[in-house]
């Protein structure tokens, strides 16, 4: 190897060789590498032709420029290119509209892929959902349930669900609002035992109505809500449960529509400052008349009628029985009792299900029966000794008299345990020591 000032002299001595290109015409020269050994083979030289690009309407050119490529493909076919462009579709022009830069990359599409939904299906989406479900219906005396199901078949085909539930009940739920038409007719028919409930879409929007005087008169509040686009379909009078004074107050049943809760915006009424309000949620549970049985009301009940004082099976205003009289019989429980007493059991466990108690007050009268404690009865003891505890009053016991006596109750056995607790505790050391 020669060094880097021999190298530069070397080369610097060789003369340059000049080739001509028999492709193109053009020359160049080429000179073996400075720092290579002349052992080395020189790598074959490359020419430079560029491919020709025409466009519409020009000529081929005559000295096309070159670009690097080998030798052996010099000659290539000429390509034609369009400078027209494509049409952009109504997809593109709509991405292209919708599209933003953003500092973390490119651009974010923002087309709705959803564009192509029809609009009507989307309408009856909606409506579909905003349908309100039918209610259920509860059939009685179901012994044989094969019957049933064939009639369901027949008028609702799919388009009902079954429950069985206990006393030979089943329940019914069609699965839209026709079809609850069709099945209470066809069970009408056929003399079914059964009830139900009226359709939400059929019940009256109820609204209480405050501070306005019980003397005005009814009509004139009927024309004034039917003025403010509000028709009423009932109203009455509040009375004061044990005087039976009017009250300021009136219920008002509004025929469903849209715009129902529009009327909680009305603060004046036939130059009166009122008040709307929706009703308070009764705890009681309702009682049907003609079948004395709880939880729906006479009229979407169809089972047999009972009497309310002998628990025959008749309605209460053809019972023969016109004056009162202690021999009743009620229709639930058969106890001698009317059937609307609400101190009857059956009620009182249909109440205390539906809607239980939130706690019982419950005072332990003597919470150790023997009243020794653990480590007396350890000793072998089984007297009550009369040092260790003092005498307790019944009284104050078993009846407090009011919240401070309970808590003096409570604090006395507070330190009865902690006496009891401090025994066993000195037992323990004794034992150990």
């Amino acid at each position: 190897m020669y060094s880097s000032t021999n190298n530069a002299q070397y080369a610097q001595s060789q003369p340059h060789e000049t080739s001509l290109s028999e492709s193109n015409g053009m020359s160049h020269n080429s000179q073996m590498p400075m720092n290579l050994s002349l052992s080395q083979p020189i790598m074959p030289q490359l020419t430079y032709l560029q491919k020709p690009v025409l466009y519409t309407g020009q000529s081929q050119p005559q000295n096309p420029v070159t670009t690097p490529v080998h030798s052996q493909s010099a000659e290539l076919p000429w390509k034609t290119v369009s400078r027209k462009r494509g049409r952009k579709t109504e997809e593109q022009e709509i991405l292209n509209e919708n599209q933003h830069d953003y500092w973390l990359g490119g651009p974010i599409p923002t087309a709705n892929r959803f564009i192509s939904l029809s609009v009507d299906q989307m309408e009856e989406t909606n409506k579909q959902s905003t349908e309100p479900k039918p209610p259920p219906i509860f059939i009685s005396g179901v012994t044989n349930i094969q019957p049933l199901i064939e009639l369901l078949n027949t008028v609702a085909k799919d388009k009902y669900l079954v429950k069985t539930l206990y006393n030979d009940q089943v329940r019914v739920q069609p699965t839209e609002s026709p079809i609850y038409t069709t099945i209470v007719k066809a069970l009408i028919e056929k003399n079914t035992e059964f009830h139900t409930y009226k359709p939400r879409q059929d019940r009256n929007f109820r609204v209480v109505l405050k501070n306005i005087h019980p003397s005005t008169d009814l009509t004139a509040i009927k024309q004034e809500l039917q003025d403010k686009g509000h028709e009423v379909m009932n109203i009455w009078n509040v009375k004061q449960r044990v005087t039976k004074k009017p009250l300021p107050i009136h219920f008002v049943d509004i025929k469903p529509s849209c715009n129902n809760k529009d009327i909680y915006n009305i603060t004046t009424l036939l130059h009166t400052i009122v008040q709307f309000e929706a009703p308070h949620a009764k705890r009681e549970i309702p009682q049907c008349i003609r079948c004395q049985q709880f939880g729906h009301t006479k009229n979407y009940c169809r089972k047999t009628p009972k009497c309310v004082k002998c628990a025959a099976q008749h309605l209460t205003s053809e019972c023969p029985r016109k004056t009162k009289d202690d021999n009743v019989e009620c229709a639930n429980c058969h106890e001698k009792h009317p059937a609307n007493y609400r101190g009857c059991i059956i009620h009182k466990q249909i109440q205390q299900k539906m809607y239980p108690r939130l706690r019982e007050r419950h005072i332990e009268a003597n919470p150790s029966p023997t009243g020794l404690t653990y480590a007396q009865v350890a000793q072998g003891q089984t007297d009550l000794p009369h040092t260790n505890i003092p005498p307790q009053h019944s009284t104050n016991t078993t009846h407090p008299a009011n919240d401070l006596t309970e808590l003096k109750l409570m604090m006395k056995n507070l330190l009865n345990q902690m006496g009891t607790l401090i025994n066993l505790i000195t037992v323990l050391i004794s034992k150990n020591n």
